[in-house]
């Protein structure tokens, strides 16, 4: 193994998990990558979510980042965040669009 600084981020990917069902809250793993698939280096992921949903908070891990918590985007931390959601209808699911500035995209159902 060698040490290297992170590259530019390739990909961009979201897996969801269930948090609570009696609330319909989901977390969202979200996942900077370069090309060799390792963790990518930091940069702002914006969210955007379409339908019956809330968007509770994303969380990056880094104590210092004061970005308010409900802020639709944040630095992601070591290549990663957590977005937090509230669904509010099962019939219809929402959706949860993820970018970057540099044209990285992700779409999830809820």
């Amino acid at each position: 193994d060698t040490l290297a600084a992170p590259a530019p981020a390739a990909r961009l990917t979201a897996e969801t998990f269930p948090v609570t069902d009696e609330e319909n809250i989901r977390q969202i793993a979200v996942r900077l990558l370069d090309a060799d698939g390792r963790p990518a280096r930091d940069t702002a992921v914006h969210c955007q979510l379409l339908g019956d949903a809330e968007l509770l908070g994303i969380e990056n891990g880094c104590p210092d980042d004061l970005t308010p918590y409900a802020s639709p985007w944040r630095n992601s931390y070591n290549g990663q965040c957590v977005v937090y959601v509230r669904v509010g209808s099962r019939k219809n699911p929402p959706s949860l669009h993820l970018w970057t500035e540099e044209g990285l995209r992700a779409e999830l159902a809820l």
